[in-house]
């Protein structure tokens, strides 16, 4: 009797302590009973919709009001779907609170059934992400603004970079005679200077535009014939090389068109511009299937390759690990991890010095045919 009492207080201290924690957590928690339809909310529920425990009538009826009329559809479409299914229930959306503030919750739920393996009960809890919620939305707004800015401000120094370049041509042609010595130099450094600059900017203006949303436009590209494109735009950096680039069958996708033509056409090209002094570049593009949902593809070299330690330094805008001696803005491994990750996917690298390297990313699957 003493180690059962002993086991009852163990329980019942536990379950205060549980207790305890829910509410430091401000996590709500319910329990609905659907034959009776019947919502059981704890006191936390109620602080979090603002409404005393007499405001609240108990039924799924009662609950529609307090749900944004933006979001009403969705949220009861998919308690039904939890409850046909039968599935946890997750989603986020906003609720309607007496004095009129809207507040965003999470909510998460697991059916329970009955004996007979019916619905009986549908027990969650809810947080408020309101703050979270403020917080991505402030995160987006400031995006958007330095999207906009670093488009506009790329634009805009085209024009002086361009009468930069054409005057300081035309000055050379009509002082080509008086040009020598040191004069000359200088004059080439302009020239190289606007170059980059040039390069910088067209870089800028990529990443840019890179950061609009994929998901709208994603439709099925053959992969295969992407890369066959890339092979053609790159054709003169092929031939002067002396690159080998070698590729099987590669799969459809969902996605961009535009933006994995970018994508494969850097990596080729970085491979070719990164390769060993004097050797011609071989590189190999693969993918393989990880699962249902995703192709994993690899683009491999045999050229300089770099320190494995800087595998996640080379993703960042403007940072090249070989100087001025290869040229680059330093934006095109920037913008492919910006193309995969507006797919949906992950980019990543592997490599060692003078053993070349290796880039691996993710892709949406085609969806599979009824038929296969």
């Amino acid at each position: 009797m003493t180690w059962e009492s002993g086991g009852r207080a163990s329980e019942k201290a536990n379950e205060e302590r549980l207790k305890i924690a829910v509410r430091a957590a401000r996590i709500g928690i319910w329990d609905w009973d659907i034959a009776r339809d019947r919502i059981d909310w704890s006191d936390q529920v109620y602080e979090i919709h603002g409404l005393d425990r007499a405001e609240f009538g108990g039924t799924l009826a009662d609950y529609r009001p307090l749900v944004h009329p933006d979001d009403l559809s969705r949220v009861f479409s998919g308690i039904q779907s939890a409850i046909a299914t039968p599935e946890n229930y997750i989603a986020e959306f906003r609720i309607l609170r007496p004095c009129g503030d809207v507040r965003w919750i999470s909510v998460s739920a697991e059916l329970i059934s009955d004996e007979s393996g019916n619905p009986a009960r549908l027990v969650g809890a809810t947080f408020d992400i309101t703050e979270r919620k403020r917080t991505e939305e402030a995160l987006l707004r400031a995006n958007d603004e330095l999207q906009q800015f670093a488009y506009a401000a790329s634009h805009d120094l085209q024009e002086p970079l361009r009468t930069v370049t054409t005057f300081t041509q035309l000055l050379v042609r009509e002082m080509q005679d008086q040009l020598k010595g040191d004069a000359e130099q200088y004059v080439g450094f302009i020239l190289d200077g606007t170059r980059r600059m040039r390069a910088l900017i067209d870089g800028l203006l990529a990443l840019s535009r890179s950061t609009e949303a994929t998901g709208s436009r994603l439709q099925l590209v053959d992969t295969g014939k992407i890369v066959a494109e890339c092979l053609i735009a790159l054709r003169i950096a092929i031939e002067e090389s002396g690159a080998a680039i070698v590729f099987d069958r590669l799969p459809d996708v969902m996605g961009d068109g535009n933006q994995l033509t970018q994508l494969f056409q850097n990596l080729v090209s970085n491979s070719i511009k990164y390769r060993k002094v004097g050797q011609s570049p071989r590189i190999e593009i693969s993918a393989t299937r990880r699962n249902h949902a995703e192709w994993l593809f690899c683009v491999r070299d045999d050229g300089q390759g770099f320190d494995p330690e800087m595998a996640q330094v080379i993703f960042r805008p403007f940072r090249r690990l070989h100087g001025r001696d290869v040229p680059g803005a330093g934006i095109g491994l920037a913008l492919c991890r910006r193309i995969v990750e507006r797919h949906g996917g992950q980019i990543c690298a592997d490599a060692m010095p003078g053993a070349g390297a290796a880039f691996f990313f993710t892709l949406p699957a085609a969806p599979v045919k009824p038929e296969e």
